[in-house]
């Protein structure tokens, strides 16, 4: 049918991002097995923190002094960056045989995690990426999004709060379903004098929905 002008309407189509793993392990964050808290350790800057703090077996590059003047250790986490090809792994689009998609929004991004630390794991966010970056620290990777903090020893779920810019950006590399990208999730991680060091894993599974128009 013909829109105005004569001009052809495109085609309207809806479909499900594949689901996406994100493993955030305690144990791939270089933490001291100690089975004691992190140390309180008096300090006016980060400088104080490195001596103390390396003997317990704490990255000097992780530590900070805190607004209590107490020395904390900040572990930037990110779970392996997880690829996707649209073209691929969705079948709805299996057969656009090398068309594009315009007007790209985003229906539902939502997530689901299986907690078994000890502690609540930082909100966590998602980024997007060209196919071969792997974190989120490359220029090139913009957030579309944030997890809510994960909540100790749990089963969760529930949407993922958008970033202002997020549908844009997720469109953006959605345009072209040849053309993989890349998927990141990051969180920082902040143990505070007398916090137990974290142990276990969080397994967050991210989903999806789209709609878009095909020119």
């Amino acid at each position: 049918m013909g829109g105005a002008g004569g001009v052809p309407e495109l085609e309207a189509i809806a479909f499900d991002l594949p689901a996406k793993h994100y493993l955030f392990d305690a144990a791939a964050w270089g933490l001291p097995n100690t089975g004691s808290p992190m140390p309180t350790i008096p300090c006016a800057s980060a400088a104080d923190c490195c001596a103390p703090a390396g003997a317990v077996g704490l990255d000097c590059h992780t530590l900070t002094c805190d607004a209590g003047g107490a020395c904390a250790a900040q572990i930037v986490a990110e779970a392996p960056p997880q690829q996707l090809n649209l073209l691929m792994e969705v079948p709805a689009l299996s057969s656009l045989d090398g068309k594009k998609l315009s007007d790209v929004a985003i229906s539902r991004i939502a997530y689901s995690a299986v907690s078994t630390l000890a502690t609540p794991l930082s909100p966590v966010g998602l980024y997007v990426a060209p196919a071969g970056v792997a974190s989120a620290a490359d220029p090139q990777a913009r957030k579309i999004g944030i997890v809510p903090s994960i909540p100790t020893a749990s089963i969760s779920s529930g949407a993922v709060t958008l970033d202002p810019a997020g549908e844009a950006t997720l469109g953006a590399y959605a345009r072209d379903p040849a053309t993989a990208f890349t998927f990141i999730a990051r969180t920082t991680v902040t143990i505070a004098a007398g916090d137990p060091f974290p142990e276990g894993s969080v397994d967050l599974v991210v989903t999806g929905a789209l709609r878009a128009k095909v020119r």
